[in-house]
């Protein structure tokens, strides 16, 4: 789809206040669209103060370029003066990414002093071996000393009481330990990693060079590649095997943008050349023995699938992975696919060798599919795309399956094949960039 100049430069920007002015005076209704949709993608993602802005920024009178600059210091929260200022932005708000901006470095918070020191301006700390300081009650010994009435203590620094067994310090040191008295009072662990940033589905064409995978958006833009931590959650379904898309359309990416406006963070795909995966649910079917749910087991957790018919396909294939046209929502505490596509994708391997020659438009070959309960079936496909099954290792199959009389898939109808998988082709990035947060993602959406 083409877009205008003025599109792609905002796409291609740093998003600046500068920049969305630029856009407005090009073009002032693109700029009240994308600012309307900058508004909605906030509120979804609860900065409702931030959205509250972009609204009463489009509902002033005068020229959006006006206006603008009448509420410039309200909107540097979410378009900062220029491109350095994102940092700036970015530690005002880094609470909405998982930690504060006061936090010393590498996710560690500061170490209380060890027994006895005082640090400045903070209160002392009570020693933890039997002394007592002035005006405070005696601590029971923690090195296996006995007090009046009390049961004796094990060691807990590695000292060996008689008929003991030596003790392995027990004080909060991790792995490996460097030493039996290096007690880590007050030291704490790394913290945890931040949630996961708003989902994001972009499309266009995926690029391959020594140099690692980048990715060309329909808005213009120009990303490099990561695969996000949330992808190695899926049995057999990692990025790798983006590489049976390669080449035939333009695919779609989930994941998240990264805070250095130049990374996508990669938890799933789908080829997109029928148009029907400009957004999805990817992952592996699980059916409940108890009550008969139907979920696809995804990066962010399990999806419940709703339509009756999409249900009753799946429910047939335990275990199939699968890409399902439609996104998760969030409904009553969970997610749900509530759409009702009548085409899939999922894993596919032939069990035959293929015929010599087609004899018509399509070829039928035996096939497993859902992890083995779909076994030695037809799998019907273009004859156009005969040459990518002359293998038995695994490929992504588009299409529907019919049902037989016993209500059990008798076949599988693709109207397209992938390459081949399991070839290990892509070079794919496997450390992830830090998301951005919420404000940033809903900023720097591409207009297409």
């Amino acid at each position: 789809m083409a877009i205008s100049p003025a599109a792609k430069t905002l796409n291609t920007s740093a998003h600046t206040l500068a920049d969305l002015q630029q856009l407005a005076k090009a073009e002032p209704q693109t700029a009240v669209a994308y600012l309307t949709g900058v508004e909605s993608r906030l509120r979804a993602a609860g900065k409702s103060a931030e959205a509250d802005t972009v609204k009463a920024l489009l509902g002033k009178t005068g020229t959006l370029v006006e206006q603008m600059a009448a509420a410039s210091a309200q909107l540097a929260a979410i378009f900062p003066a220029d491109a350095a200022g994102w940092g700036d932005v970015q530690l005002k708000r880094a609470d909405t990414i998982g930690f504060s901006a006061s936090a010393p470095a590498q996710g560690l918070s500061p170490a209380s002093p060890m027994p006895g020191a005082t640090m400045p301006g903070a209160e002392p700390v009570q020693p933890s071996l039997g002394v007592t300081m002035p005006g405070a009650e005696p601590v029971q010994p923690s090195l296996g000393v006995t007090m009046p009435g009390a049961a004796p203590v094990q060691p807990s620094l590695g000292v060996t009481m008689p008929g003991a067994a030596p003790m392995q310090p027990s004080l909060g040191v991790t792995r490996p330990v460097v030493s039996p008295l290096s007690p880590s009072v007050g030291v704490s662990r790394p913290a945890a990693p931040p949630p996961p940033g708003p989902v994001q589905y972009v499309t266009g064409t995926v690029n391959v060079s020594s140099a690692g995978l980048t990715f060309t958006t329909d808005g213009g833009r120009e990303l490099k590649l990561a695969q996000s931590a949330l992808a190695t959650k899926l049995f057999q379904m990692g990025n790798d095997m983006m590489e049976g898309f390669v080449g035939d359309g333009p695919i779609t990416l989930q994941g998240t943008l990264g805070e250095d406006n130049a990374t996508f963070n990669v938890e799933a795909y789908a080829l997109n050349s029928d148009g029907n995966f400009g957004a999805f649910t990817f992952g592996r079917v699980t059916v409940a023995a108890d009550t008969g749910a139907v979920t696809i087991d995804g990066t962010r957790g399990p999806v419940e699938v709703q339509d009756p018919e999409l249900k009753r396909v799946l429910a047939s294939m335990p275990q199939f992975a699968v890409i399902v046209p439609g996104a998760a929502e969030e409904k009553d505490g969970k997610l749900v696919h509530t759409a009702a596509p009548r085409v899939l994708m999922g894993l596919a391997r032939f069990k035959v060798p293929p015929p010599a020659t087609a004899t018509g438009e399509t070829t039928s070959m035996s096939a497993n599919m859902a992890n083995n309960h779909f076994v030695m079936k037809p799998l019907i496909f273009p004859s156009a795309q005969l040459a990518r099954a002359n293998h038995q290792s695994r490929l992504w199959a588009r299409g529907w399956p019919d049902f037989g009389p016993d209500g059990e898939p008798s076949q599988f109808k693709a109207d397209y094949i992938s390459q081949q998988l399991d070839r290990r082709t892509l070079p794919v990035n496997r450390t992830s960039a830090q998301d951005a947060d919420p404000v940033q993602a809903a900023v720097m959406q591409d207009i297409v």
